[in-house]
């Protein structure tokens, strides 16, 4: 591995406390191979098995679930430095439940099994940044099945609002993505938001824009 990819590993959370002395010798061509994509390549298939674990260099990846109607949940989107692929990596059922592209040109490495195994049994720090790594995962997870047992359209962006409330600290809401993305990530046409906040702001509980949303 280069001088420069390897500075780039080192900056990320999962081997910034990592001693490069540590890792290293880890890095054998047995043990990982880097991969660049192109914008909407598949990088892994729904149902594919789990056999690394990913850390994006560069580039954005988008993880999606596509029902059999063809409708497309987003479930997150990961960019540069982010790592997926370890919660699954040690399950004994561990086929990925939803598909990864590549939001725009991305380049991945692939971590194998025994690199990570190793990993974890040479640097205490790297081990604490994985199992902290696959807790995170599970957190995105639960967020996302609440978001899902909401019984509603309206409740799920009613319930969307507040949390970027509190994230942005103030109560008219600068939105980040395009109605599109929004919609793939309640599950729903982009037709169907529209239709709930026009709706929501003839009830009088919302005013918005293209870029804002103000609960009122």
């Amino acid at each position: 591995m280069d001088k420069l990819t390897l500075g780039l590993l080192a900056s990320t959370t999962l081997f910034k406390h990592m001693s490069m002395e540590d890792l290293a010798p880890l890095l054998t061509p047995d043990h990982y191979h880097i991969r660049q994509y192109g914008k909407g390549e598949l990088i892994h298939l729904q149902g594919e098995h789990c056999h690394s674990l990913d850390l994006i260099l560069s580039g954005r990846v988008t993880i999606q679930r596509i029902d059999p109607d063809g409708r497309i949940l987003t479930i997150r989107t990961f960019s540069e430095g982010d790592d997926f692929g370890g919660n699954m990596l040690f399950s004994s059922h561990n086929q990925y439940p939803m598909t990864l592209t590549a939001q725009m040109p991305a380049t991945l490495v692939h971590f194998t099994k025994p690199f990570v195994r190793q990993a974890c049994q040479v640097s205490a720090a790297f081990m604490d940044a994985f199992l902290q790594s696959v807790s995170d995962k599970v957190l995105i997870l639960t967020g996302k099945i609440h978001l899902l047992t909401l019984p509603s359209i309206r409740d799920q962006l009613l319930d969307y609002i507040q949390f970027q409330q509190q994230a942005q600290g103030q109560e008219t809401i600068r939105l980040t993505l395009t109605k599109t993305a929004l919609a793939e990530r309640f599950g729903i046409s982009r037709t169907s938001l529209s239709r709930e906040l026009q709706k929501m702001k003839r009830d009088g509980l919302i005013q918005y824009d293209r870029n804002t949303i103000t609960l009122l």
